[in-house]
């Protein structure tokens, strides 16, 4: 869950969920993440600006999974996934101070830096 002020917040969960509300909670609107899979967190720097994190498994391949990263710049109508280029990393959290500048962070000991909104191994 999270709130960009007392009225406009998000909340994702099961199966790719995300909803939004502009009224405190009131009322929820469902977004298409466009994705299955859970997701573990979500981030908004705005009521425009957003990112969310879930993972892909892959148990046909040598990667067991990999991490799906999903950002909006329109409130969450639409969203936009790509993968994350290092695979078998739970990358389970995700902050941006601010549309460059963010990290995430997830096991095995991973806390991983972008500075122009993509993401690539820097810190581990």
């Amino acid at each position: 869950m999270f709130f960009i002020n007392s009225n406009t917040g998000w909340i994702s969960g099961d199966i790719g969920t995300i909803m939004r509300t502009t009224n405190g909670g009131n009322s929820w609107e469902i977004q298409n993440s466009g994705i299955t899979n859970n997701i573990e967190d979500i981030f908004f720097l705005d009521n425009l600006n957003g990112w969310a994190l879930s993972w892909e498994i892959f148990p046909d391949s040598a990667s067991f999974f990999g991490t799906i990263s999903l950002n909006t710049s329109d409130g969450g109508n639409t969203w936009l996934r790509s993968m994350y280029p290092d695979t078998n990393n739970f990358m389970k959290t995700i902050f941006f101070h601010d549309l460059n500048n963010g990290f995430i962070g997830g096991v095995p000991y991973a806390i991983n830096r972008t500075t122009n909104s993509v993401y690539y191994p820097k810190m581990k």
